[in-house]
């Protein structure tokens, strides 16, 4: 009888275990905490860059940027990790996407597959720099995702060395492959300058199929769970005694 008793105990923490589930995040790399850097050019997991006419120099494009609170980039900006408050389900990490050029035109791309009709949460955090707030002349920046415009217009919409936080629902007839792309474009120097962190796509309850997820075990559970594993064990000492 008691073993019965423990085995429901377990049974019941691990059911209660699937009931919080978190949101699991379409884009690949959305934190961009994976990059390679090759001379002057960075590139990013899962994304594709391309920079037009105007870039500062060959190779240079988007760049990663460190956003550990204590460690200063090439400007002297010190970026405190993404702490807007957001419903991607990514960590901020140590870096964040830098789009930095007082001319260029740089785009930065995904495509992800979304795999039911519905609406989908879209967002991303951003902010100006220091160093790029203080310059003359503004740049642009569209943020174009599944198909929803985020944001359209000048980079001072976004709080300086302050991440703010930008979302939107995109509603998709079907699935298949939608697109995440950035567009930023330097004015005339010097031009300001922008971060971008924690890029997401997440479903909600209006998904035909439903979202995907992935199961957080909620803090009761675990101490049910941790009361039966206990018991379990006491259980077996006391049969081995016999």
């Amino acid at each position: 009888m008691r073993l019965v008793f423990v085995v429901s105990l377990l049974a019941l923490a691990c059911g209660a275990a699937q009931a919080t589930p978190i949101a699991a995040n379409y884009v690949s790399n959305g934190s961009f905490e994976n990059f390679t850097v090759t001379g002057n050019a960075t590139s990013f997991t899962g994304w594709t860059i391309t920079t037009g006419p105007g870039a500062y120099g060959p190779g240079y494009g988007p760049e990663s940027a460190i956003t550990d609170g204590s460690t200063a980039n090439r400007y002297g900006d010190v970026i405190a990790a993404d702490n807007a408050s957001t419903s991607s389900p990514d960590a901020a990490g140590t870096h964040a996407l830098y789009l930095v050029d007082d001319v260029a035109y740089e785009t930065l791309s995904e495509t992800v597959y979304l795999p039911h009709a519905g609406t989908y949460e879209v967002g991303f955090d951003a902010l100006n720099t220091g160093s790029g707030a203080n310059n003359a002349f503004n740049s642009t920046v569209t943020a174009l995702i599944a198909g929803v415009t985020v944001v359209s217009g000048n980079t001072t919409l976004f709080g300086t060395n302050r991440w703010t936080h930008e979302s939107a629902n995109a509603t998709v007839a079907a699935a298949g492959n939608y697109t995440v792309t950035f567009q930023f474009q330097g004015g005339t120097s010097p031009a300001r300058d922008i971060m971008v962190d924690r890029v997401y796509i997440v479903g909600n309850s209006t998904l035909s199929g439903g979202g995907a997820s992935i199961p957080v075990p909620e803090p009761a559970s675990l101490t049910v769970l941790a009361g039966a594993l206990a018991a379990l064990a006491g259980l077996r000492r006391r049969i081995s005694r016999k």
